[in-house]
């Protein structure tokens, strides 16, 4: 007998990262992890390490990156990351990511009393990982889905190897 799954709009999974609030839905999110579970390297392609006890039969990356949404290197973590979200793989040929964060809770924004809104148009670029906003303990916070987060790791972990590739390249000439 197949069940079908709950979907729980209104639950989120609550990060901070350098002072900012990130709200990612719970739906979206695999499990949550204590940082001394990562096995801790700088990777080639710009993770800080690795997770494995997820299940998937690979290691999941884990990235960790600014409020502003810059990466860090593994010697650039603050000592304020303790906890990382899994997301969901976006598809079955893809792992799950992973994303450090200071702290962590779950949120149901309905009972809290949240309200979310669209990002507004001045606001929205490209490249951005962010959907939506609300007002938390009166600041803006951002709301980001977990593909939408993934992606930009992604991108910033294709961003990372270039650079890479591009320093390397110049220290050959």
């Amino acid at each position: 007998m197949m069940v079908a799954s709950v979907h729980h709009p209104e639950l989120y999974v609550h990060m901070v990262l350098d002072g900012l609030d990130l709200f990612i839905p719970q739906d979206d999110v695999l499990s949550v992890e204590i940082i001394a579970d990562l096995e801790v390297e700088q990777t080639e392609i710009g993770s800080i390490g690795w997770f494995g006890q997820h299940g998937h039969g690979d290691d999941a990356p884990v990235f960790c990156i600014t409020g502003s949404f810059e990466l860090l290197e593994l010697d650039e973590v603050p000592k304020s990351r303790e906890y990382f979200v899994l997301l969901k793989s976006l598809d079955d040929d893809t792992l799950p990511l992973g994303l450090t964060c200071d702290e962590l809770e779950d949120m149901n924004v309905q009972k809290e009393h949240l309200y979310i809104q669209p990002v507004p148009p001045i606001m929205r670029t490209p490249r951005s990982p962010i959907s939506e906003l609300l007002i938390y303990e009166g600041d803006v916070a951002c709301i980001s889905s977990g593909p939408d987060m993934s992606k930009y790791l992604i991108d910033l972990s294709e961003q990372y190897m270039d650079k890479v590739a591009a320093l390397a390249a110049a220290e050959m000439v």
